[in-house]
């Protein structure tokens, strides 16, 4: 029972580690001035936005950072699943 809990632990560090860097990735191309969306682009957006969608909403509701240039759910995310990874590590 034990070498299952240590798989799951161990899974749901992978995981969070790749959303990390797909967050990172999906920042990296937000930067690049490509003319068009690519598919990588599209596949970074549907996998990260979900995760983003419920920060987003609640500062949305909130009003929290409507006026600010950058996107604060989005860092506020980051943030979290970097706080999720070390306490998972």
């Amino acid at each position: 029972m034990e070498s299952l809990g240590q798989f799951i632990i161990i899974f749901a560090a992978v995981l969070v580690d790749a959303l990390l860097l797909a967050f990172f990735l999906r920042s990296l191309f937000a930067w690049l001035p490509t003319g068009e969306e690519t598919a990588i682009e599209s596949f970074l957006h549907s996998v990260t936005e979900p995760i983003i969608y419920p920060v987003r909403l609640l500062f949305y509701k909130l009003n929290i950072g409507q006026d600010f240039p950058l996107d604060i759910p989005y860092l506020v995310t980051c943030i979290l699943l970097i706080v999720v990874s070390s306490i998972i590590s």
